[in-house]
């Protein structure tokens, strides 16, 4: 049996910008709903964005956002923001991704639906 190749996810995006986890937040508007910086102006009233932004950002493996990226995607025209960790100690870049907690469906909010992962 052949062992799969890990891949990079770091690789899938064009970065245009990384902030440091402490320097993000000075980017932000006021309610937390637009970040600024340089060129760019995105709007970050999202969910999952919200999570990182509002929690804890301690994932539940014990890793934590280290970093912000304004990145795009393949084929994508518009940026967006991705929480990275990156290990000094892999040398690595891990995204951080939410989970749901409670789903929507089941009643939960916004607040509660999602979580580091």
């Amino acid at each position: 049996m052949t062992k799969k190749k890990k891949r990079n996810v770091w690789t899938k995006y064009k970065t245009l910008y990384i902030i440091p986890y402490d320097k993000f937040f000075t980017y932000l508007s006021d309610d937390n709903r637009v970040f600024e910086y340089k060129d760019i102006k995105l709007d970050v009233d999202k969910p999952r964005m919200q999570t990182h932004i509002t929690k804890n950002n301690v994932c539940t493996c014990g890793l934590s956002t280290t970093h912000f990226a304004v990145q795009l995607g393949h084929k994508q025209t518009t940026p967006h923001i991705n929480a990275w960790h990156f290990s000094k100690e892999l040398s690595i870049a891990i995204l951080m991704t939410s989970d749901h907690i409670i789903p929507s469906s089941k009643g939960g909010s916004l607040v509660q639906v999602f979580r580091h992962m």
